[in-house]
């Protein structure tokens, strides 16, 4: 049985895909092991559905826990968790602890390989809490520190699994990292998310869109241009799902219109949920600004509508544009333009659209966890 380490400065259970990897590589027979902070509530090991879980600054401030350049707290607890675990390969999520789990897996001779979600650095650039005061955005604009630590974190890496080929083609650009050494693993749901549903059975027409509402992934644009489609056709309605930031600013701008009604805010929900919350739509939405951050990633949302049969509006960054002109299984709009979004949505409501919800069935046939991971246990076993 191989050992492997996964190395994450977040919760654990939280992240869909944090999960996903290490109960299947579990179930598949790895002896997998995760390093995570600590969280209240929880105690300072346990095993998760075959992950034993292992929690950083356990009963500590959580401040300590948090994860940044030369954290004490975390370097030790890294060096020693290998020091006594001994692991075959060591993953490590994102690049806030690239460096130090880089450093303990040469000094010990370990592969290490990163699994990298999103272009993390563009997305700090986007978030909130790093556009508060000078001091911030000087480290995280000006100074450029996460792209510092990325390239560094890069420098110790054996491998890099990314969530679509944008991704890959940026490192190589930016940072002189092979291709030959990375691999895209999307973020796709388990096959028993296939139950593709008929379109519910309703005189309205439901627009829906889920997950964390926060900078990077604005959809105020969208929103604004569903009010204004809701001038010109009145059995429209539109779901939003998840909490975040930027939940109060957009329940500001349904507050100011005549057609607030129309907009149903679900707030958080459980992620077990979910399935049943898209099937309570007929048009799924990412509708995100073009930035560097959405121009490198594919947002795990557009394999769940297609998993339940839900054709999706997406905004012309080039990974989602790249699947739905691949799939058909929905429409790329100008989501910069709140007019062309209002246009977009009365042609669909005007449209015929069960050929779309046809497509993103069969696109959920190819786009599905267990084809992924089999990506990832042969890119897995290269080391």
């Amino acid at each position: 049985m191989k050992k492997i380490l996964y190395i994450w400065d977040k919760a654990y259970p939280w992240d869909v895909r944090a999960e996903k990897v290490c109960e299947s590589l579990a179930s598949a027979g790895y002896d997998v092991h995760f390093l995570a902070r600590w969280e209240e509530g929880r105690p300072e090991t346990e095993t998760i559905r075959g992950v034993k879980v292992n929690r950083v600054a356990f009963q500590k401030h959580h401040l300590l826990g948090l994860a940044f350049p030369k954290n004490p707290i975390w370097k030790k607890a890294i060096v020693c968790y290998i020091k006594d675990f001994k692991p075959d390969l060591i993953i490590v999520r994102e690049i806030i602890l690239g460096v130090e789990s880089g450093k303990a897996a040469k000094k010990y001779n370990i592969p290490i390989i990163m699994d990298m979600a999103e272009n993390y650095p563009a997305a700090m650039r986007d978030w909130k809490e790093y556009n508060s005061n000078f001091l911030m955005r000087y480290f995280v604009h000006s100074y450029k520190l996460p792209d510092r630590i990325e390239a560094k974190s890069l420098g110790f890496m054996n491998g890099v699994v990314t969530v679509c080929d944008e991704q890959i083609q940026r490192l190589e650009k930016v940072y002189k990292f092979s291709s030959k050494n990375c691999v895209v693993v999307h973020n796709t749901p388990k096959s028993n998310w296939l139950h593709s549903k008929p379109s519910p059975k309703s005189d309205e027409i439901v627009f829906m869109h889920h997950g964390h509402l926060t900078a990077e992934k604005d959809v105020s644009k969208f929103l604004k241009g569903f009010l204004l489609s809701c001038e010109h056709k009145d059995n429209l309605r539109l779901v939003l799902a998840g909490g975040g930031h930027c939940l109060d600013s957009l329940k500001q701008i349904a507050q100011n219109s005549s057609y607030s009604d129309k907009i149903d805010f679900l707030g958080r929900y459980n992620h077990k949920d979910l399935e049943k919350i898209i099937a309570s739509s007929h048009i799924g939405g990412i509708p995100y600004q073009i930035s560097d951050f959405n121009q490198y990633t594919i947002h795990n949302k557009i394999f769940d509508y297609f998993a339940v049969g839900r054709p999706v509006i997406v905004s012309e960054n080039r990974p989602s544009k790249r699947i739905i002109e691949e799939t058909n299984a929905g429409w790329v709009v100008d989501c910069e333009n709140i007019d062309k979004i209002k246009e977009a949505i009365l042609n669909i409501a005007e449209s015929e659209f069960s050929d779309k919800a046809i497509a993103a069935s069969e696109a959920s046939k190819k786009y599905i966890w267990e084809n992924d991971f089999e990506t990832l246990v042969k890119f897995i076993e290269s080391f």
